[in-house]
């Protein structure tokens, strides 16, 4: 048990702020993945398959996804939760903020 804790501690020490970053626009990955798949897969598609053309599918595939992923997050999902938060608040709780220009 002593060595899990050991092994979690340096995991998060280590990784953990980049797999919490990455659980934050991962819905975003998941609905853009395919599509990132399928361009990659065109672009690759007139070479000759090989081991180092499919590790470098691989890692440009999961840059892609990362970077789409993250802009995804930003620009689209982010914006919409901020507004439902900010929606969801009882009127009471909208109302005693004031609002801009007032």
């Amino acid at each position: 048990m002593l060595l899990l804790n050991e092994i979690f501690g340096l995991f998060n020490r280590l990784g953990g702020g980049l797999f919490k970053w990455t659980a934050y626009f991962s819905y975003s990955m998941y609905l853009y993945h395919i599509i990132a798949l399928r361009l990659l897969g065109d672009l690759f598609a007139p070479f000759s398959p090989s081991w180092p053309l499919a590790l470098l599918h691989a890692i440009v595939f999961a840059a892609a996804t990362f970077l789409v992923g993250g802009l995804s997050y930003a620009f689209v999902e982010r914006p919409f939760l901020l507004l439902k938060q900010r929606l969801s608040r009882p009127a009471s709780a909208r109302a005693a903020v004031p609002q801009v220009g007032e």
